[in-house]
């Protein structure tokens, strides 16, 4: 099953919002929170940990990306990057429902060395667009459409 990471989040109400989308769909049932800083991390994590324990759902919160391969192996990491030019998009990718899609949770970007873990790929149509919450709507959204519920 998919899972869906949010990474280096500071803002409390962009981690709640992840969490609604990623617990409110069928697609998966698990959001990693990897690196929270500031009020995501003091207000965010309790807010979104009693989300998941009201609904029966997975959160795993850790320190950094390379512990996405340590803790949840043979994943295939999908990173969704904004403004990089030669990026394949992700719906043009098969995804076989193994996959951990992570999304940056700041205004910043992912460092190459992050990237090395995995696969970047963008939104078609959304290539400059930086919003963290949108990309993971976005990302379940074209999952659905694509019959990827429930697998």
């Amino acid at each position: 099953m998919f899972a869906v990471a949010i990474y280096n989040v500071s803002s409390p109400q962009r981690l709640v919002d992840v969490a609604r989308l990623v617990y409110g769909c069928n697609i998966t049932d698990m959001l990693v929170v990897v690196r929270p800083t500031g009020m995501a991390a003091q207000v965010g994590l309790p807010e979104v940990s009693k989300l998941a324990y009201r609904r029966s759902k997975k959160l795993l919160v850790l320190a950094s990306a390379q512990e996405l391969h340590e803790i949840l192996p043979g994943r295939r990491l999908i990173f969704i990057v904004h403004g990089v030019s030669g990026v394949s998009y992700l719906e043009d990718t098969e995804l076989k429902g193994d996959e951990v899609i992570v999304v940056h949770g700041g205004d910043g970007t992912f460092t190459r060395s992050e990237l090395a873990l995995g696969e970047a790929f963008t939104l078609k149509g959304f290539e400059e667009l930086q919003n963290p919450v949108a990309d993971v709507a976005i990302t379940l959204y074209h999952l659905i459409t694509r019959g990827r519920v429930g697998e």
